[in-house]
């Protein structure tokens, strides 16, 4: 069997990536992970939490001087430097198969190195289209040029398939999971004893940042109209963004850094409504059926689209609407009768088989 790589550099890589971990171990196929260090320090506690059986982490890459990054300048020396130490570690160990996942740089570093390295490649969330080439920025350039290089294409459904074909990508080279692997965390973790009946909003785009008077409207407006305790999740740049727009009264808002992905659950589950600039979030809520407005112009998905999730468009009225009358965009939790993540997992070893 063809050694398994998967390479990792952001927590939304690992958090989608456990559940296929956990099925390989159960099936007791081998495979190791490499980690990048584009979130520099947050990755090795999370794959702890995750996994059901803790294996070696392999860091290529420790981001900028073994820190996160401060600015775009160590983002790029990051990069740059990341691309050789991940070459050369996948032909020194004779990887046979590369596995990447989404739209971060770390899956854009993995998709090339594999490539020029002559090993096949796996691209689990492969097929996701905005629409817009610069928004979000650059997620939608590193999935285009993901699918270019990559041996074989996971879609999370099948709406995502003609993405792929109608740009040349073969048939026989992409499988639908059906829906996205993150879904899996929800499902094994029904029980969980949640929080008190809350409301959620991330932040984590650089795009938000641009937005500071639609975020003030939007921050007023949940003042006004909202009858449950706003919990905002983010790090310290996105806290002091929105600390600085000094909203009117903010003693309904509670700020929370980084709390474990079980902790999160335990909220997610409990909140009313969603407000969020995240693509995965919106799947996650899509599947509970929780009301969410998503703070961005475009998004790569159709999940819960007109249903129980809003684009906001950063429209004012759109927003307003949506607080005021989150209670009608609820909608029943769904069944899903096939785990993605089996699905991931039998293909991965299938092709390490070959």
């Amino acid at each position: 069997m063809k050694s398994i790589v998967f390479l990792v550099g952001t927590t939304a890589e690992v958090i989608k990536c456990a559940p296929v971990w956990n099925r390989l171990s159960l099936s007791s196929t081998p495979y190791e992970i490499w980690t990048t260090g584009q979130h520099q320090g947050e990755l090795i506690p999370l794959i702890r939490e995750l996994l059901s059986n803790f294996i070696q982490v392999r860091e290529i890459s420790t981001g900028y001087k073994k820190r996160k990054f401060k600015n775009k300048f160590e983002a790029f020396y990051w990069f740059v430097s990341s691309f050789p130490k991940i070459y050369s570690s996948l032909r020194k160990e004779k990887v046979g198969l590369v596995v990447i996942h989404g739209d971060t740089l770390t899956a854009l570093l993995g998709a090339f190195a594999a490539y020029l390295s002559k090993v096949d490649s796996i691209h689990l969330e492969a097929g996701l289209r905005s629409g817009s080439i610069l928004d979000p920025f650059p997620e939608e350039i590193t999935r285009r040029l993901i699918s270019r290089v990559a041996s074989y294409h996971l879609v999370p459904g099948d709406q995502y398939v003609q993405n792929l074909t109608k740009k040349g990508v073969k048939n026989d080279s992409i499988l639908s999971t059906k829906y996205n692997t993150s879904l899996d965390n929800s499902l094994i973790n029904d029980s969980l004893i949640l929080k008190p009946a809350c409301a959620i909003i991330t932040l984590h785009r650089n795009e938000i940042y641009s937005r500071s008077q639609e975020i003030l409207f939007l921050l007023k407006s949940i003042n006004v109209y909202s009858k449950v305790p706003i919990v905002v999740f983010g790090d310290a740049r996105s806290f002091q963004f929105l600390k600085n727009l000094r909203p009117v009264d903010s003693s309904n808002i509670k700020f929370l850094n980084k709390v474990t992905y079980i902790e999160f659950l335990k909220y997610l589950r409990a909140a009313e409504f969603i407000i969020t600039d995240s693509g995965g979030l919106q799947e996650e809520a899509a599947y509970l059926g929780i009301p969410c407005l998503i703070l961005r112009n475009f998004t790569e998905r159709d999940d819960g689209l007109n249903e129980n999730t809003i684009i906001s468009n950063f429209n004012s009225d759109i927003t307003l609407n949506f607080i005021r009358k989150y209670k009608e965009f609820k909608r029943p939790k769904q069944v899903i009768y096939e785990n993605a993540s089996s699905i991931a997992a039998n293909f991965i070893t299938g092709r390490a088989s070959i």
